[in-house]
């Protein structure tokens, strides 16, 4: 009954529908491809990646009711269009924040996914964002940093989010 109350609670509070709240799982699978392939530095599958996050965002995106969550599916369309439009590493690494934000963002406001999505900080005081989140239990894979560079990332709780 509890959870009943508070997954309402959840739903009137971001004024989603149903639908919309069933597709998170869906983005945030398609998210983690991207920040897996960013991790490896394989920057044509996280492009193709991107394509593919932008088809299942735009619907969701072009939703009229322009709740808080309509919000980060346009973030995350509009980052995924930037990415899809480039193999670059460099405009990779630029775009990769703004979707990292809208989806880490997206997680923390509907916390319906907090138990399986681990959050991660690499603190760099100049970069726009510096959060990322995997399945819990992976092992860290930073993606905005590839295996050629020096590790950096640590565990961070939910309540802890500061983004």
């Amino acid at each position: 009954m509890r959870l009943c109350a508070f997954l309402l609670g959840v739903f009137l509070s971001v004024g989603a529908s149903a639908g919309t709240l069933a597709s998170i799982p869906d983005l945030l699978r398609a998210y983690d491809g991207i920040a897996k392939a960013m991790a490896k530095e394989d920057f044509k599958t996280a492009n193709v990646l991107a394509a593919k996050l932008l088809k299942m965002s735009e619907p969701l995106a072009r939703d009229p009711s322009h709740d808080t969550l309509v919000l980060r599916f346009q973030k995350i369309y509009k980052a995924c269009l930037a990415m899809s439009r480039t193999t670059k590493k460099e405009d990779l690494r630029g775009v990769f924040p703004y979707l990292s934000r809208a989806a880490v963002r997206m997680l923390h406001e509907t916390q319906i996914q907090h138990a399986n999505w681990q959050l991660f900080r690499c603190p760099n005081p100049k970069a726009i964002f510096d959060y990322w989140v995997q399945p819990v239990g992976e092992a860290m894979a930073n993606p905005y940093r590839g295996p050629s560079e020096a590790p950096c990332g640590e565990k961070k709780t939910w309540p802890e989010f500061q983004g």
